[in-house]
């Protein structure tokens, strides 16, 4: 069954994005592990610090959004999720879509800050990473299995 983007009704939905826009995704979450690791301790180590960083990380990625949907006519017909392109399509999901993938970096941000400032091991970024890889490509992987079912 094909939905358009303002039908997304399911997180699976996001397994359904093209192969570029799911990777330009995966890369986001994963550059931001990789810098909160490297800013964490150079921005401080209080509560209110991992707070500035995550209200930092969640404006630059809304942003864009916001000023795409104050420039473009929204009541335009939606693409087809499967057929969407990132730089003109990015501002016109529903808003749960920016809520969920908000949530998502803030989780990202808060772990890697919390596992940044534990015992630095060379396996703690890597760890991060390689968990945040696998919970960011799991709807993509549930929407493959799903596709490759019998019916």
């Amino acid at each position: 069954m094909t939905k358009r983007l303002d039908e997304m009704d399911s997180l699976l939905d996001v397994g359904r994005f093209p192969r570029p826009v799911y990777s330009g995704a995966v890369v986001n979450v994963l550059l931001t592990v990789w810098a909160t690791f490297r800013l964490r301790g150079r921005l401080g180590d209080r509560p209110a610090d991992l707070v500035k960083l995550v209200a930092l990380v969640l404006a630059a990625n809304l942003s864009p959004v916001v000023l795409l949907r104050m420039r473009s006519d929204m009541d335009a017909p939606k693409p087809v999720v499967e057929e969407m392109d990132f730089f003109g399509d990015q501002h016109r999901f529903p808003a749960w879509v920016y809520v969920a993938a908000s949530a998502n970096m803030a989780l990202w941000v808060t772990v890697a800050w919390l596992a940044a400032g534990t015992r630095r091991g060379p396996k703690n970024l890597p760890g991060v990473l390689l968990v945040s890889l696998i919970w960011t490509l799991l709807p993509r992987l549930v929407h493959r299995l799903n596709r490759d079912q019998p019916r």
